[in-house]
């Protein structure tokens, strides 16, 4: 049989696309072997590779992510590389495509159990840094069209970059960043994580309610949290209530949230931290010009910080020095040597100022 696949959704549903023993493209752009012609598709998204079939098996397939967009899943999980199987579902974008191999039914419906924790849902959408255009000056004027949300963007970006550049206070500067943020991004909280040194482990979090103000209670999902550090990528997910896959997060649960920012802080390349905002209002969910912002003040926040943080060590390096040398200061003034000393000088003086009158009545 030839290997092909079916798609099951999106303006190509029914369709029938036959695969490629050896490779096959899939994407929006012409030239892929395999056209999807959707918004929601990657210029150049995967790619299906065959292999050498073993004795008494077909080809074996690999389907392979090309840093798409909005990522690619199989069976509701989002893959860099994987190997397909018969009957398993493929997701790329709102289009989703049915891989066969054996000779079986089309319309039978398979589905894979995903696994725990996972909160990705086929609306999540993932910001590479080379496509975040605030972090690249150069294709800000090239690539946004003018509008009164960009102007409105790039002016916010310039308020919290004069705003925060000069905070020398880590608590002062994580006050102020949040009040920002809030007014550009339609976020009910929000946590600055800043990661340690051990993985998996924080040396600070600050948690902000839009509401009620500081609350260093909240500390987001560690799921969401921990892929964005681990993975270095900007994180959109909507939908969150929907997607079966978050019924064992009780933090997305409990609170009932259906929308969620997630953007790295790095400086010079290195993981410095994340920025998490999330809200539980379906009409304020958030989207990809949210994204683009938040990452474009996760990269003014994450040097801010860092320079904060400097400066915060060396002012307690300074004061702990001179406490150091206060104490060693007094404990030589009181040890037995200075002492010793200090009677000498006492005895001594006395009669050296008798001999010195002495000298001066005789002079007379």
């Amino acid at each position: 049989m030839q290997p092909r696949l079916i798609a099951i959704s999106g303006s190509l549903k029914g369709t029938t696309f036959d695969l490629n023993e050896t490779e096959t493209s899939l994407g929006s752009e012409v030239g892929n072997s395999v056209r999807l012609d959707e918004p929601s598709v990657s210029r150049q998204h995967c790619l299906i590779e065959g292999a050498t079939p073993t004795d008494n098996e077909h080809n074996q397939f690999t389907i392979t992510d090309l840093d798409s967009f909005n990522g690619t899943f199989v069976n509701s999980l989002p893959i860099k590389k994987q190997a397909l199987r018969h009957g398993d579902q493929i997701a790329l974008g709102d289009v989703v495509l049915l891989f066969l191999i054996d000779e079986a039914d089309a319309g039978t419906k398979y589905s894979s159990t995903p696994d725990e924790g996972n909160v990705i849902t086929r609306s999540t959408v993932r910001l590479q840094r080379a496509d975040a255009l605030y972090l690249r000056p150069d294709m800000v004027l090239a690539k946004l069209p003018p509008s009164d949300r960009v102007a409105r963007d790039l002016n916010a970006l310039l308020r919290i970059s004069r705003a925060i550049g000069s905070i020398r206070n880590i608590d002062e500067l994580h006050r102020e960043l949040f009040k920002l943020v809030f007014e550009v991004i339609p976020a009910e909280r929000a946590v600055i994580r800043l990661a340690d040194n051990s993985p998996g482990t924080f040396r600070s979090v600050k948690g902000w309610n839009h509401h009620s103000g500081p609350d260093d209670s909240f500390k987001g999902s560690n799921t969401i949290i921990n892929q964005v550090l681990q993975d270095g990528v900007a994180l959109l997910s909507n939908d969150l209530l929907a997607a079966e896959s978050i019924s064992v997060t009780p933090s997305l649960v409990t609170a009932r949230v259906c929308s969620v920012l997630c953007v790295p802080l790095n400086v010079f390349e290195n993981p410095l931290g994340v920025i998490y905002l999330d809200t539980r209002d379906a009409g304020s969910r958030f989207d990809e010009d949210h994204l683009q912002l938040l990452t474009g003040i996760g990269g003014i926040a994450a040097s801010a910080l860092e320079n904060a943080r400097h400066f915060e060590w060396f002012a307690n390096e300074t004061q702990r020095l001179q406490e150091e040398i206060r104490v060693q200061h007094q404990m030589i003034g009181q040890s037995s040597p200075m002492q010793a000393v200090y009677k000498f000088i006492g005895k001594a003086a006395p009669q050296r100022f008798e001999r010195a009158d002495s000298r001066r009545k005789r002079d007379w």
